[in-house]
């Protein structure tokens, strides 16, 4: 009797000690955050569901944080290293620079007197939320780290500022080649063009359309923008 009682605490032990000691796995179906580095996520799953999914693999319950916007709990496992010892999850605490910068070419609408403040409290309030959300990293044109929010923020804002140009620059260097090849009034025309589109666009900026592609900007940011960040860190010595 007292052999098959041993067996069974020493059984519970190494169940224990297995569960302890095992590393934080990915979370299923996360995209990384960043072009380099492994240990950061993002997902659009809910709160509740990641942190189940990690109370359920450490079989211990979170460390909530309270302080703050949005919500944050940790995990914390035995340090085995080099691996990580501790997951970290947050709801709706990022930084979007990007966003922030929409809603701020939107109040200088209001002061154009093209936006009525109860359409701009609206409209924050529908999408406020995006400046509190996560971004994956991406590389722009020129081959440049930046991440996804400011990608669609400078397209956008060339949209609005240009008359719908994407790009005056690709107008410029085309009217270029041209000029080059000695189709010179079919470059002079396309130039024209531009500076003829460049100047609807400085009325653009300041007109009701440029409301409803700043709404637009805002959908697109919507469908990329990730509530929840997953940190899998080293905190054990």
């Amino acid at each position: 009797m007292r052999i098959i009682l041993l067996i069974l605490i020493v059984f519970n032990y190494l169940s224990l000690f297995k569960s302890d000691c095992q590393k934080p796995s990915v979370y299923p179906g996360a995209a990384k955050q960043y072009l380099e580095g492994n240990h950061t996520f993002l997902t659009r799953d809910s709160y509740e569901k990641v942190k189940d999914y990690y109370q359920k693999e450490i079989g211990k319950n979170a460390r909530d944080d309270t302080r703050g916007p949005g919500l944050s709990c940790s995990f914390v496992y035995v340090p085995r290293k080099p691996d990580p010892d501790a997951v970290f999850i947050t709801w709706h605490r990022g930084r979007s620079l990007a966003t922030n910068s929409v809603f701020s070419e939107l109040g200088k609408l209001i002061y154009g007197g093209v936006l009525s403040q109860d359409r701009y409290d609206e409209i924050h309030d529908q999408y406020g939320y995006l400046s509190r959300c996560y971004y994956v990293q991406v590389k722009d044109e020129n081959g440049e780290i930046t991440t996804r929010d400011e990608i669609t923020f400078q397209k956008y804002r060339q949209k609005v500022g240009l008359g719908g140009i994407d790009s005056i620059d690709e107008v410029m260097e085309r009217a270029k080649e041209l000029m080059m090849q000695g189709k010179t009034e079919e470059g002079t025309e396309l130039m024209r063009k531009a500076s003829e589109n460049l100047q609807k666009g400085i009325g653009k900026a300041t007109s009701a359309d440029a409301v409803e592609i700043w709404l637009e900007c805002l959908e697109e940011l919507a469908s990329v923008a990730y509530p929840i960040e997953i940190r899998l860190q080293i905190i054990g010595n």
